[in-house]
Order: C-alpha cells, then sequence, then structure tokens
C-alpha cells in the first residue's frame, strides 16, 4: 500500500523543482538569504505515538527479469528467492538499522509454498515473463529450504516479520480487459496452501509476527481486483486458520488486511477514529513508482520525501510505515549493487510524537518526537526544502524551556549535489567502515542559545537531551 497525502505530492512538486534548478546549474549561492523561524513544541502532552516497529522496510519478489517502461531492469538478484542472505554488509545493515521486514508485494499474490499437496493448476516454478497473466509473470515459488534460510536470516539480524500470502491461489490469473474500478477475480481464495506454510512455520518455532492477505487487490488495484464481500469471505478464513494453527501459543500473530490504495492520511485517521482496535499501517511506500529511478530515488534528494512523509504519518496515528524496498529496485534504502546504505537510511527519531508549530512554514518542515532511548528528552527533524534560504530557527519548549545544551546533526550531500549518493554528517561523509560495519552517527554538540543555523536543500536532527519535556517521561 503507497498512500500519498496531499502535503506528500505538493513536496514531491518541491522535489522535482529543486532537481530541476540543480541540473540548470542555477549559482544558488548568488541568490542566498536568510530567514528566521520561530518554534514551539509541545513538551507538556503528546500528539500521538507510533508502534515501536514504526521503521519497516520491504523485502520483495521481483525476479531479475523485472523491467520498467524505459527498460530498465534495477532487481538483479534482490528478490526474496535470490537475495544473498550471507552478505556481511546486508547482514549487518539489516541488524543495525532492524526495521519490521515486511517480506512480500505485488507476486506475493501469486506464489506458491513448495510443502506438498499442491492443487495441480499451482505448480511451484520459478517465475517466467508472460504478458498474458496478472503481473506479466507466471510462476513463483517458495522452496522449504528456501523458507528456512529467510527465517535463519531473520533470527540473526534480529528483526520482527510480517509474510503477505498468495491470496489468488486456487483463482484465475488470466488478464482481463476489464476497467480499473471492475472486479476480474472471481472464486475463494484456496487458503490450504497457506495453511500448510503456517504448520510447517509454527512446528519449526519461527517468528512470524503477521500474515497478509495479498497485496493490492482492491480499490486500485494493480491488474487482478478481488471483490471487497469475496475478500472478507477470505479474511475471516484467514483469521480462522490463523487462531487454529497458533492455538495455545503466548501472542497470536497480527492478521493484517485489506491492503489497497488510498489518497491522504487524514481520510484513513478519519475512517478509523470509530475503531480503535484497527490500526494503520503503510504496507509499501516508494518515492518514486515502477521499481524507483536511478539518480534521484536512490540519493540524497529522496531523504526529503522519505522523511517527510515519515513525519506526517506519524502525526496522523499511522502506526507503522514500510519503505520500498529494503534493497531492491532504485529506491532502496541499501544500494542493490553493493549493499552499502543510500543516504535516507539514517534516522533518529523516537516513537512518541509531540505538536509542533513553526511560525510562516515556507519552505520548511518541522517535525517533534520524543528522544529515543533517554526519557525527557525531544529530537526535533527540520528539512529546509529552499534551494536559495538559509533558515534560523528560535525555539520554545511549552511545558519546558531549561536545556542546558543540545546535539545537532546536520545532513548535507556530498559537493553540495543533491544527486549525490554520498550523505554527510556535519560536512564528513557517512561511510561503511573498512570491516563493514555501520558509521555511528556523532553528533557536535551546542550551547542552548546558540543560534540554529540550516543550510538551503539540507536536513538535521537536533535533539535536546534535558529539556525534561513530561510527555517523554511517562514511558
Amino acid at each position: 500500500m503507497a498512500a500519498i497525502s496531499c502535503r506528500g505530492l505538493l513536496h514531491c512538486v518541491v522535489l522535482i523543482w529543486s532537481l530541476y534548478i540543480h541540473l540548470r546549474q542555477v549559482d544558488a549561492r548568488i541568490l542566498q538569504e536568510t530567514f528566521l523561524y520561530q518554534v514551539e513544541v509541545q513538551t507538556a502532552f503528546q500528539a500521538t505515538d507510533v508502534d515501536k516497529n514504526f521503521i519497516c522496510a520491504t523485502l520483495d519478489w521481483w525476479p531479475s527479469e523485472k523491467c520498467s517502461a524505459n527498460n530498465v531492469c534495477p532487481w538483479g538478484g534482490a528478490g526474496l528467492p535470490y537475495l544473498d542472505l550471507e552478505n556481511p554488509k546486508l547482514l549487518e545493515a539489516m541488524k543495525e538499522l532492524r526495521p519490521l521486514v515486511r517480506a512480500g508485494g505485488t507476486l506475493e499474490n501469486i506464489v506458491v509454498y513448495d510443502i506438498g499437496g499442491q492443487l495441480p493448476s499451482e505448480p511451484c516454478v520459478n517465475f517466467t515473463v508472460n504478458e498474458g497473466v496478472f503481473y506479466g509473470f507466471s510462476g513463483g515459488c517458495l522452496t522449504m529450504e528456501r523458507w528456512d534460510a529467510l527465517n535463519a536470516f531473520f533470527k540473526k539480524t534480529g528483526v520482527e516479520v510480517v509474510f503477505g500470502l498468495n491470496a489468488l491461489y486456487g483463482r484465475n490469473k488470466t488478464k482481463t480487459t476489464t476497467g480499473m474500478g471492475s472486479q476480474n477475480v472471481t472464486g475463494p481464495w484456496n487458503w490450504t496452501n497457506a495453511y500448510e506454510l503456517m504448520k510447517y512455520t509454527r512446528k519449526k518455532n519461527y517468528a512470524i509476527s503477521g500474515w497478509e492477505l495479498g497485496n493490492e487487490l482492491m480499490g486500485l488495484a494493480i491488474d487482478a481486483r478481488v471483490n471487497p464481500l469475496q475478500y472478507s469471505k477470505d479474511l475471516r478464513n484467514l483469521d480462522r486458520i490463523v487462531r487454529e494453527v497458533y492455538k495455545g501459543h503466548h501472542t497470536l500473530p497480527l492478521v493484517i488486511a485489506p491492503d489497497l490504495q488510498t489518497d491522504t492520511y487524514k481520510s484513513v485517521n478519519t475512517l478509523l477514529r470509530d475503531h480503535p482496535a484497527i490500526k494503520a499501517w503503510i504496507g509499501e511506500s516508494g518515492g518514486v513508482y515502477g521499481s524507483g529511478r536511478h539518480g534521484v530515488s536512490d540519493t540524497f534528494i529522496d531523504a526529503f520525501w522519505y522523511l517527510d512523509e515519515l513525519g506526517t504519518a506519524s502525526l496522523f496515528n499511522t502506526k507503522v510505515f514500510c519503505r520500498q524496498s529494503f534493497v531492491g529496485g532504485n529506491y532502496g534504502l541499501l544500494d542493490r549493487s553493493t549493499f552499502e546504505p543510500n543516504p535516507d537510511y539514517y534516522g533518529l527519531m523516537g516513537e512518541r510524537v509531540l505538536f509542533i508549530n513553526v511560525l510562516t512554514l515556507d519552505y520548511i518542515s518541522a517535525y517533534a518526537h520524543c528522544q529515543k532511548d533517554n526519557k525527557g528528552g525531544v529530537t526535533v527533524l527540520l528539512l529546509n526544502f529552499s534551494n536559495t534560504t538559509t533558515a534560523s530557527f528560535n525555539f520554545n519548549f511549552l511545558g519546558s524551556n531549561k536545556f542546558s545544551f543540545r546535539h545537532e546533526y546536520h545532513m548535507s550531500p556530498a559537493d553540495g549535489n543533491i544527486t549525490s549518493q554520498v550523505v554527510l554528517l556535519n560536512g564528513q561523509p557517512l561511510a561503511v567502515t573498512s570491516d563493514g560495519k555501520i558509521p555511528r552517527l556523532l553528533p557536535v554538540n551546542k550551547a542552548p542559545f546558540e543560534p540554529i543555523s540550516l543550510k538551503p536543500l539540507t536536513y538535521a536532527y537536533i535533539v535536546f537531551p534535558d529539556v525534561h519535556a513530561s510527555a517523554c517521561e511517562r514511558f
């Protein structure tokens, strides 16, 4: 699911505009000016909170033959059946970030689990290009040997996992010419293959935190669309088999559905206001549709979209945000060839969300959370979308204005190039160490009332460890 708010679309326009200015080589230094912003952070009470697994990343199924309209094929060996699970850089990057992993994506709908008893019409064979069926691929097979290896990888890196199930199993997969709003998949989901996979998983004691019923099968779906009434019946069957397989288990895995595209965070938040037991997730969101674009969604400038979306989603009570992808395509948190972090891999925000107000908001996005792993501290994310204006900030903490120092983490592109794949922290490149370790984020320390300055098209995390925010002391 990729839910993009109107605010997000506006900022996408800003990013494209900024990129255009950059590529036209306008010398921003000649035009540069400074503007002072007044920032108020409410520390007495919280706005909302997010799940401990708010930062989520996907591992998708796409084979190397997955290509975009301009004949770029950016997946290589990054799909779930092919990923090198022993790569030390991959292991280190996953272990260090430790996101919730959503294992799934479009092709999850058609993958067959090789565990015996499959339908004759559903052989477990490798993906092959086939333009006559949904998604342009036939086949898709998860062997139990590969499932064992994936779960060993998940355990070794310490991540929690939700797994997307084959919701088109047993149904017709021939592509039809019905309109976008029409349902073109008939008949019920055959849940027997998923049931066998769950039993195997439980027997092996693999820790799966949630089971998801398919990928984008309603609303603005990709190719295959299921009638909502039928989908609700399928969902009841999923809930039933989860309860049966995990009977007596101390915690039931989540049942996750429906996965669909929607228009704004506000509309989803309004819809769920009367249903507090239901939590909204962003199950899949990437900065550029169709596997991303090299030179944009794998560079420094992509952080502006990603971090702004994270901030907006958290304010609208979204509990989990899954980035497409952890690795794969041209929009991964890791480069798919080197397994080294792209610029937007690094982050510092906590789980509890605070209200923040920036007087005269032009070109600035700001978000405040309680500091991660430090009671009473506050972390503020500031993004300067202007390509000419340096922003200066004065802070006022409503409910607590006493602090003795702050940490600053200023993020900028190498050589001032917003399409660089190298990010600088306080002027120094962040790079994997010689032994493959993710670099530590080291701040510069500032006195409390030294001015905070943010250069054009850069962003910063400003941490106030001893502001004693009462909303952040009640964990």
